[in-house]
């Protein structure tokens, strides 16, 4: 880690990025370090989940996200089925494209007139409840992505699996 001193950043730390890792690179690792009691990611996923709807706004999302301290929020139909999901760095970017001269007012407004089904991801990465602990997180390491919600056959959503959860499954830690 070394302090940047120019360019006016001299309150600014530049830190050196570790390496990527892929699934591939894990080999079948995952297996070793994931606990033998949790198998499966309906064994570790969160039945209790803060969602959202097609017609909802992006002020929503933001305030559920800053308040439940969460990053991504499923989007369900009215029978519950997952049909996007809109992650923090959606939010960010839908922001950023339209709010940088705004003030935080303004920004709001703007936020408020935006449905999460213009700025949702809807083809959603997605794992059943029987699904191995090692599935989960190769997929997860290989889309770059931070949960993945866990549907049934008719794609109703009944869990959610995320970066947090696997930790807690392979270090045996809890909530």
């Amino acid at each position: 880690m070394r302090r940047a001193g120019r360019c006016g950043m001299r309150d600014a730390t530049l830190q050196r990025r570790a390496p990527r890792v892929s699934a591939d690179d894990l080999g079948g690792r995952w297996e070793v370090i994931m606990d033998p009691a949790a198998k499966s990611a309906s064994e570790v996923m969160r039945t209790e989940f803060a969602s959202l709807r097609e017609g909802d706004r992006l002020d929503l999302a933001e305030q559920v996200m800053k308040l439940g301290r969460v990053r991504h929020l499923p989007v369900l139909d009215p029978e519950g089925r997952l049909v996007g999901i809109v992650s923090n760095r959606d939010l960010l970017e839908a922001s950023l494209t339209s709010v940088l001269a705004f003030d935080p007012e303004q920004r709001r407004g703007f936020l408020h007139s935006v449905d999460v089904s213009e700025v949702m991801t809807r083809d959603v990465e997605v794992i059943t409840g029987d699904a191995p602990l090692a599935a989960a997180a190769s997929r997860m390491i290989n889309h770059k992505i931070g949960c993945l919600p866990v549907v049934r056959e008719d794609g109703v959503m009944v869990g959610l699996v995320t970066e947090t959860d696997l930790l807690a499954a392979a270090y045996g830690a809890s909530d």
